[in-house]
């Protein structure tokens, strides 16, 4: 009697990276899909997300094949009259208003620049944009469903498609990653509560991976 053979599955994956230690990560983990599936349109099963606060932070992108498309990033740059309008009507904003410490109002202007490592920054920013970033949450996950016969055909892998991986990567030393964190897993959690059984993953790295960096070197 010949041997059984064990059926390949698979389960739909969303990558999301927050800050620049997460589109590193996310970058690494491209590089290898492609390395291994040749274009990463040969295995649809897998998206991305960066979420940064500093549009002007440049990832060394050199290493993966493809760059990160429009559609897989989005700039939480808060704008110093945003920042202002929501501290000058905040009771406007309980849910910010609760946590938001006033001294920190006096500089709200660098947010322009990013969160600047202080969490409360990247919180804010996770706030003032959780439109958008539900938005292409929601189109990184569409992305990944609907795939099953051409995994099997093409790669002979079943997909498991009632269910969904969620990697979340950042450091905790920054201010966007740090900052962010918490609330994006509980706001990926409910907005995937009707639709499959999702599996949550917190991938992160703490202060003391950093000990040998410069002070103002952005992880």
């Amino acid at each position: 009697m010949l041997p059984a053979i064990e059926e390949k599955s698979m389960i739909p994956t969303i990558l999301v990276g927050l800050g620049g230690t997460g589109a590193e990560v996310l970058l690494r983990v491209r590089q290898l899909t492609e390395a291994n599936y040749g274009d990463l349109k040969r295995f649809p099963i897998l998206s991305f997300l960066w979420i940064d606060t500093d549009k002007n932070y440049r990832v060394n992108q050199s290493a993966a094949r493809s760059l990160l498309q429009d559609h897989e990033q989005l700039w939480a740059t808060v704008k110093s009259h945003q920042g202002r309008d929501m501290l000058a009507d905040m009771h406007h904003y309980p849910w910010v208003e609760s946590w938001f410490p006033k001294t920190l109002a006096q500089d709200i202007n660098t947010l322009e620049t990013g969160a600047g490592q202080i969490r409360t920054y990247g919180r804010l920013a996770f706030f003032c944009h959780y439109l958008k970033i539900r938005e292409k949450f929601n189109a990184a996950h569409n992305q990944i469903k609907g795939h099953e016969d051409f995994m099997l055909d093409e790669h002979g892998i079943r997909v498991l498609s009632h269910a969904v991986n969620v990697f979340v990567v950042s450091s905790l030393s920054g201010g966007t990653g740090s900052g962010m964190i918490i609330d994006m897993a509980y706001c990926m959690r409910h907005w995937l509560q009707e639709r499959e059984s999702p599996v949550l993953t917190a991938i992160t790295s703490l202060p003391n991976a950093f000990t040998s960096s410069e002070a103002s070197d952005r992880s």
